[in-house]
Parts: structure tokens; C-alpha cells; sequence
């Protein structure tokens, strides 16, 4: 177990806020920070999403068809087999937030997904 210093102010905060909710500073402490690396794990995938939308022209020049990797931003690694560059990157990364993506003829492709009519018309 690790020792975090909390302000006092705040662990005030956290006492009130769990008893509140009849539950454990300790409980609400580690839902608030897996909730705070969630969030941030999401904004560090929408970075390499932009960078790999940014690398698009290059990459499908190179790698059409393959599949890359985009870590802080750049080009990390690249393969044919989705599987084969999965295994190098959580070996080289671990569960950092990498970017795996096929490049498409386009950086974004439009999907369309059909839902099945209910008859109706609705006005």
C-alpha cells in the first residue's frame, strides 16, 4: 500500500462527502482518481487520434492497408497483422494509451449502420 498526503482542507472534504455516503474516505479516493486517469486516458487517445488524422498523408502513402501504432503523437510501429503489432506495443507501452488503427484510403471513413424500419411514419 502507498501513503498520498492529502491537504487538510480536502481530506475535511472527503471526510464529510463519505459519510455523507455512508462509505470510506479511502473507497471515494480511489473511485475519484480511476475516474480522473479514465478521463485522461480518453483526452491522451483523442491527441494520437488528431496526430494520426494529422500523419494521414504520409501513412497512407507508406502503409495503406496496414496497421499502425501512433504513441504521443508519432508513428510508433506498424504491421500487416493487427495481432503481431498488439503484442509489440503492450510489450514496448504496457496499458499506456496507444492508438491501433488501420490506414484507410480516408482519415475518418463515414460508417453506416442500418437499423431495421418499424413501419411507422412518424409526423
Amino acid at each position: 500500500m502507498q501513503t498520498i498526503v492529502v491537504e487538510p482542507k480536502v481530506y475535511e472534504d472527503l471526510q464529510r462527502e463519505a459519510k455523507s455516503q455512508a462509505r470510506d474516505v479511502n473507497e471515494l479516493v480511489n473511485e475519484a482518481m480511476e475516474h480522473y486517469l479514465e478521463e485522461r486516458r480518453h483526452e491522451r487517445i483523442q491527441d494520437e487520434i488528431r496526430a494520426y488524422i494529422s500523419l494521414h498523408p504520409t501513412l497512407k502513402e507508406k502503409y495503406l492497408g496496414e496497421w499502425v501504432a501512433i504513441y504521443e503523437q508519432q508513428l510508433v510501429d506498424h504491421d500487416p497483422e493487427t495481432i503481431n503489432l498488439y503484442r509489440r506495443v503492450r510489450a514496448k507501452y504496457g496499458n499506456a494509451p496507444v492508438l491501433i488503427r488501420q490506414v484507410e484510403p480516408e482519415p475518418d471513413p463515414i460508417i453506416w449502420v442500418r437499423t431495421p424500419s418499424t413501419g411507422k411514419i412518424s409526423s
